[in-house]
């Protein structure tokens, strides 16, 4: 079943949102490399793509996974940043549907009773998502180039956040197994995000951040609320723990 009922609003999520992106940052895409460009992107030796994704599952944190994009396109573009600069407004415009996503979700897991509601928690969705697409504080992250580790942060960062959404309400409608699949893109989502730039790190307190604020009325409910996250943080300590032990970190 589609999220969007509404024809102009369905097409203003497939069209308008990415439409409104590229006129907004048309203009970067023959923008030369800055800063530390040179050093991260420039004056790198790089390996192929299948190098940095072995890296990427050595281990948690580090950047590999955004390294793999730049890989490949440093195969496919050398050093013209014109592809880079496809790909970071590209990715861009993917953050903006998933923040979209991520809104209405919010909305309709705080509050399943209002059901007559959804086409307020769509058009709230929306604003939030057009304001993102060509707010000036994002602008950094788009057109400087080595910015795109943040924006893969951001983006499965949003990515893990959803699924813990849909994770929990299965688990509280006791629908066990697509909560234990929804769960586990989380965590998947989560070690992506880490591995593009280790700020993502800080997700871990978003589950307990996102009870505390939404759902949480009663001692008993916080009890039961907190017991897949506190299973789930528990984990990710341990693995986390695990491959970093030896580490600077430690």
């Amino acid at each position: 079943k589609p999220f969007i009922d509404s024809k102009p609003l369905t097409f203003f999520f497939i069209v308008g949102i990415p439409s409104i992106i590229w006129l907004g940052y048309a203009n970067s895409l023959h923008a030369v490399f800055h800063f530390d460009d040179i050093p991260f992107l420039v004056e790198r030796d790089w390996e192929s793509w299948s190098y940095y994704l072995k890296e990427a599952f050595s281990g948690l944190g580090g950047r590999n996974f955004a390294l793999i994009l730049f890989s490949l396109n440093h195969q496919w573009d050398g050093l013209n940043p014109y592809g880079y600069h496809i790909v970071n407004i590209t990715i861009h415009i993917i953050n903006a549907w998933v923040l979209c996503l991520l809104v209405y979700t919010l909305l309709k897991s705080a509050y399943p009773q209002h059901k007559e509601h959804q086409y307020s928690f769509l058009l709230t969705a929306m604003s939030v998502a057009s304001i993102f697409a060509v707010h000036p504080l994002a602008s950094a992250a788009v057109t400087y180039l080595t910015q795109r580790t943040s924006q893969m942060a951001t983006l499965f960062y949003m990515l893990a956040t959803l699924c813990y959404v849909k994770a929990r309400d299965y688990f509280f409608g006791q629908n066990y197994k697509p909560s234990a699949m929804w769960f586990a893109l989380a965590l998947a989502s989560y070690w992506i995000a880490a591995g593009s730039k280790s700020m993502a790190m800080t997700w871990l307190v978003v589950p307990v951040l996102y009870e505390a604020i939404m759902h949480l009325d009663s001692w008993q409910k916080i009890k039961r609320a907190l017991l897949p996250v506190i299973l789930g943080a528990l984990g990710v300590a341990g693995v986390l723990f695990f491959f970093l032990k030896d580490s600077d970190l430690f």
